[in-house]
């Protein structure tokens, strides 16, 4: 749930997400010169894109000192501020606890969005239907090289390990021009829903929605010992 905590797991782990830094109500914004602008500014405890939209993506001190005050004021949150990493978007989910699987990458394919807005899948993208973001942005199984998609699937499951999640996961990543590929969240207990990215990819590896839930409630189970 801390954003923050989890970075600094995933530095030990040597797991490569971007440069950020944490804004309490009381915080020094002049620490955020040590980052490079664009920064992408959202809370540091929150889920479900909540407090994300075409603003969370600053590229001067002023956007940057007001989308962090409007965390503060609006949200009840520190903000987390991150260097934004360009690139394509994708979610893995993960599956298992002492011998953990990795589903098919899922791209966010934002092609539908008008010019100039973010790609990004702020809180619009996600729930308000009507909305431009939301029409103009699909969750679809990522066509990727087999060397790429084994690349995805570390990653995410490099994450998921280090952080300790357990029975099931998703993984969000950014993947750079130049190859790179950053961790941007793990969601532990992910949205799960019949037609959810995780969802998504389980049924890329045959694995149906019942059979799926099925699954997640016998790996918790036997983490209990029932």
């Amino acid at each position: 749930q801390d954003k923050g905590l989890a970075k600094k797991v995933l530095a030990f782990e040597g797991v490569q997400y971007p440069h950020f830094a944490i804004f309490g109500k009381d915080a020094d914004l002049e620490a955020a010169g040590k980052l490079r602008m664009p920064l992408f500014v959202k809370p540091l405890t929150a889920d479900a894109s909540i407090g994300i939209d075409g603003e969370s993506l600053v590229r001067d001190a002023i956007s940057l000192m007001k989308r962090v005050v409007m965390i503060h004021e609006k949200i009840g949150d520190s903000a987390l501020v991150e260097e934004y990493i360009e690139g394509r978007e994708f979610y893995v989910g993960v599956l298992g606890n002492r011998e953990p699987i990795a589903f098919p990458p899922v791209e966010m394919d934002f092609s539908g969005l008008p010019e100039g807005l973010p790609r990004i899948a702020g809180t619009k993208a996600k729930w308000k239907k009507n909305s431009v973001e939301y029409k103009g942005t699909k969750s679809v199984l990522a066509d990727v090289p087999d060397e790429l998609r084994a690349k995805l699937q570390k990653a995410a499951l490099d994450a998921y390990r280090a952080l300790r999640v357990r029975d099931y996961g998703r993984v969000d990543l950014r993947l750079t021009e130049t190859g790179e590929i950053y961790v941007i969240e793990v969601n532990a207990s992910c949205y799960l829903e019949e037609n959810s990215e995780f969802a998504m990819g389980a049924n890329a590896m045959g694995i149906e929605f019942p059979e799926l839930v099925q699954k997640i409630v016998e790996l918790a189970v036997e983490r209990y010992g029932s």
